[in-house]
């Protein structure tokens, strides 16, 4: 008979071999499902390869869902989100730029009055351009005139224009041709001021409640 002694020296032994045991034993793989091509669904303790690239779901031994693995996006859908993220990032670039023309656009002016006399301020700068422009037109053109009479006379007298005399009308028209150029160019600047200066009032008004 083993007595109470010798039992007691046998219980480490127990213990380590009963670990022993449970380490020897298969740990219970997770079980994952699918759906097949037929649109089955089939479980198992791995995906088939073909599979791999869908969602499926992870169940544990009680059949309880405890974790979801998304399908992998296609190329397309990848690209989809590439360019909204592309589209996300320049419009938030754009709002930036807007807030900071509205803090200088409020900083600048403190009335929409103060808007429409510094556009028309800028007006009348270029107006005055303009009206002295056209007064040297009016000038050339009178000189053209001269030249012009000078070389009919001397055709009338049978004489032939000398070469300086067909150079000069040609110089005087091209100065004639650049001012010309120049004038239309401001009339175009004039009306971009109005323009820019419209749409800063209506964007001063909406930012000030100004309706």
């Amino acid at each position: 008979m083993i007595g109470e002694n010798s039992r007691s020296a046998f219980r480490p032994l127990a213990i380590l071999v009963a670990g022993a045991i449970g380490f020897a034993l298969p740990v219970q793989a997770a079980i994952k499902c699918w759906t097949n091509k037929d649109g089955v669904r089939e479980c198992g303790n791995a995906v088939p390869p073909e599979y791999a690239q869908q969602g499926h779901e992870q169940l544990n031994k009680r059949g309880i869902v405890v974790d979801e693995q998304e399908r992998a996006k296609t190329e397309a859908e990848l690209e989809v989100e590439r360019e909204a993220a592309a589209e996300a990032a320049a419009q938030a670039e754009r709002d930036r730029l807007q807030a900071e023309k509205d803090r200088v656009l409020i900083d600048t002016y403190s009335s929409v009055d103060d808007l429409e006399l510094t556009r028309d301020g800028r007006i009348d700068s270029i107006e005055g351009q303009i009206k002295l422009t056209e007064s040297q037109v009016e000038k050339l053109r009178k000189n053209l005139d001269e030249i012009i009479a000078t070389a009919a006379e001397l055709e009338r007298e049978g004489q032939k224009p000398s070469e300086k005399v067909q150079q000069d009308i040609e110089n005087v028209n091209q100065q004639i041709a650049r001012k010309q150029a120049f004038i239309d160019g401001k009339r175009r600047e004039q009306d971009q001021v109005r323009t820019d200066f419209a749409e800063q009032i209506e964007r001063f008004k909406a930012i000030r409640g100004d309706f």
